[in-house]
C-alpha cells in the first residue's frame, strides 16, 4: 500500500525508472546475442582457417610425389598424383571429416569425368554419408553430393536410383534457394536423362525450365545453356523433331568453342552431339569430318577406353552403316561395345544402342543370324535399363523388320505393336527406323 502511494505521489520518476529498467535489460539481451554471433563467427572463422590450412598441407603432400627425390628419377603421372591423393585422405583427414568430405568430393568428380567409376564411386559414397553424418555439413553441400553421385548412378545404368538421388538434392536447393536458383537448372539438366525413359515431353519440360533460368544470365551461365542444349537435342531426336535437334545441337557447339580450347573434350563430346543430329537428318557430307574429329580429340584428351570416345566411335559407325562402308562400321561399332562392356563402360543403355546398330549392320549384309542375336541382345539390356524408351521401340521396329523379311510375319506383329504402344505412351511421333 505505501509502495503504491510513493509510486502515485512520483510518477514521473518511476516511469523513467521504469523505462530504463526495460532499456537495460534490453540492452543486456542485445548484448549477449551479439556476443554469442561474435563467438559463432569467430569459431566458423577459425573452422574455415584450420581447413585451408588442412587443404594446403594436403596439396603440398599430394604434389611433392613428383619431387625428384621422391619420384627416384620415375616419370609421375597425374593419374598416380590423383591416386596417391585419394589413399592420403581416409589416412590424414580423419580428425577434420568436413574436410575429408569436401577433398573426397572433389576428387570422385575428377575421377567420374576419366570415367573410372569405380575410383569415383567409393569417393563419392563417402563423401555423402559423411556430410549426412556430420551436423555442421551445410544443406547445399548435402545436396551437391546428392547430385554428384546421381549422376555417377545414371553412368552405371542404374536410373531410377539416380532419379532418387536427384530428386532429393534439387528438393533441398528448392527448400535453401528457391525454385528459380541455377543450383536447380543443373540438376533438372541431369535428371531429364532418367525421367526421358518414361516421359519425353516431361524431360523436354525440365530442360526448357533449365534454359530459362540459365538464360536469365547467359553471360555467367553460358556452359549451363550448352549442357542443357546437349540433351535437349538428343530428347528432339527421339521425338523425330530432327531439325530443332539440329538446332540445339550447334547452339552448344557455338558455345564450347567460343569460350573452351580447341582441344577440350567438352568441345568434342558437343561436335558428337551435333554429328549425331546430322545424322540423323541424312546430312552425312556435314556429319561425317565433325565425328572423326570429335573421336581423334578424345582419344587424344580421355584415351581409348573411355564412354564420350565409346559415344563418338558409335554415331560414326552408325554414318557408315548408313553410307554403306559396313567393313569399317563393323570395326568401330565393335569398339564402341568394348568399351561400353569393358572395366570403363557402364551405362549399359548404350549397350543396347550400340548392339542395335551392329543389327542393322548385319540385316543389310545378309547376316541373318549375327542379326537377330545383336537385336535380341539390344532388347534384353533396354528392357532392363530403359523398358519404355524410344530407343527400344526403334530396335523393335528393325527386329521385326527382319522377321517379316525372313518370312516370320507371326513373330513380327507383336514386336510392332510393342513399339507403337512405346511411341504412344510417348505422343510423340516414331524415330524412322534406320535404312536396311
Amino acid at each position: 500500500y505505501q509502495f503504491r502511494k510513493l509510486v502515485a505521489r512520483h510518477k514521473g520518476l518511476f516511469a523513467f525508472l521504469g523505462v530504463m529498467f526495460v532499456l537495460l535489460v534490453g540492452f543486456a539481451v542485445a548484448m549477449a546475442v551479439q556476443a554469442e554471433r561474435i563467438a559463432k563467427e569467430r569459431d566458423r572463422a577459425s573452422r574455415e582457417a584450420e581447413t585451408a590450412q588442412k587443404v594446403s598441407e594436403f596439396l603440398v603432400g599430394l604434389f611433392q610425389v613428383s619431387d625428384p627425390g621422391e619420384a627416384r628419377g620415375n616419370t609421375i603421372t597425374a593419374r598416380e598424383i590423383l591416386d596417391k591423393g585419394a589413399e592420403s585422405i581416409e589416412r590424414e583427414l580423419k580428425d577434420q571429416p568436413l574436410t575429408q568430405a569436401r577433398l573426397m568430393d572433389v576428387m570422385g568428380n575428377v575421377y567420374l569425368s576419366l570415367g573410372l567409376y569405380g575410383q569415383a564411386e567409393s569417393l563419392l559414397e563417402g563423401t555423402l554419408q559423411t556430410r549426412r553424418r556430420e551436423m555442421g555439413a551445410s544443406p547445399t553441400d548435402l545436396a551437391r553430393s546428392l547430385q554428384s553421385l546421381g549422376w555417377l548412378r545414371l553412368l552405371q545404368g542404374r536410373g531410377a536410383e539416380a532419379e532418387s538421388l536427384m530428386r532429393e538434392a534439387m528438393s533441398i536447393f528448392e527448400r535453401t534457394l528457391g525454385h528459380e536458383c541455377v543450383e536447380v537448372a543443373w540438376i533438372e539438366c541431369r535428371l531429364s536423362a532418367p525421367v526421358s525413359d518414361r516421359d519425353l515431353a516431361e524431360a523436354r519440360a525440365l530442360l526448357e525450365h533449365a534454359l530459362e533460368v540459365f538464360e536469365k544470365d547467359p553471360d555467367a551461365n553460358h556452359f549451363g545453356i550448352s549442357s542443357c542444349s546437349e540433351p535437349l537435342s538428343v530428347n528432339l531426336i527421339w521425338s523425330g523433331h530432327y531439325q530443332e535437334a539440329t538446332r540445339a545441337a550447334e547452339r552448344a557447339l557455338q558455345i564450347e568453342q567460343r569460350y573452351l580450347s580447341a582441344e577440350d573434350p567438352r568441345v568434342a563430346l558437343a561436335m558428337n552431339g551435333l554429328g549425331f543430329a546430322l545424322l540423323h537428318t541424312g546430312d552425312y557430307a556435314r556429319a561425317r569430318p565433325l565425328l572423326e574429329r570429335a573421336a581423334r580429340l578424345q582419344e587424344k584428351t580421355l584415351g581409348p577406353d573411355h564412354q564420350y570416345l565409346a559415344w563418338t566411335l558409335h554415331s560414326l559407325g552408325e554414318l557408315l552403316r548408313r553410307t554403306g562402308e559396313f567393313g569399317e562400321s563393323e570395326v568401330l561399332l565393335k569398339r564402341a561395345l568394348a568399351i561400353h562392356t569393358g572395366p570403363s563402360g557402364a551405362w549399359q543403355p548404350e549397350v543396347g544402342v550400340v548392339q542395335t546398330s551392329l543389327g542393322d549392320l548385319y540385316a543389310q549384309t545378309g547376316r541373318h543370324a549375327e542379326a537377330e542375336a545383336s537385336y535380341q541382345e539390344a532388347i534384353a539390356v533396354l528392357d532392363r535399363f530403359a523398358p519404355n524408351h524410344a530407343l527400344l521401340a526403334t530396335t523393335l521396329t528393325s527386329y521385326a523388320s527382319l522377321l517379316r523379311r525372313v518370312g516370320r510375319q507371326a513373330e513380327a506383329e507383336p514386336l510392332e505393336a510393342r513399339a507403337r504402344a512405346i511411341r504412344e505412351k510417348h505422343r510423340t511421333a516414331a524415330v524412322t527406323p534406320p535404312a536396311g
